[in-house]
């Protein structure tokens, strides 16, 4: 199973978890390659949409999820930018005494 990719993946040391995702998306499909051509077609129609639509969700659920943390960031980066140039000011009128 895919768990088992990421244990062995993660004993090897690999540099990143980009590294590792990947190692683990070439398990899966290395498994479900191997079931196919064993003749394992082991989801029935009615699976297979509800698959489908599963991960129309998740996928939905981790773009909203990035467009948040993706205006939080903005936030952030918006009052250290300020920080920054408060106390750059502040250094300035200290030394130009």
């Amino acid at each position: 199973m895919a768990t088992d990719y990421f244990k062995l993946y993660k004993s090897l040391g690999m540099k990143s978890e980009s590294d590792t995702a990947s190692a683990l998306q070439r398990g899966v499909i290395e498994d479900e390659l191997e079931n196919l051509e064993k003749g394992l077609d082991q989801y029935t129609e009615e699976q297979k949409s509800q698959a489908i639509v599963h991960t129309r969700q998740d996928v939905v659920l981790l773009v909203s999820h990035v467009s948040i943390l993706s205006r939080k960031m903005s936030k952030a980066l918006f009052w250290l930018r300020a920080i920054c140039l408060l106390l750059g000011l502040l250094v300035l009128v200290i030394y130009s005494r």
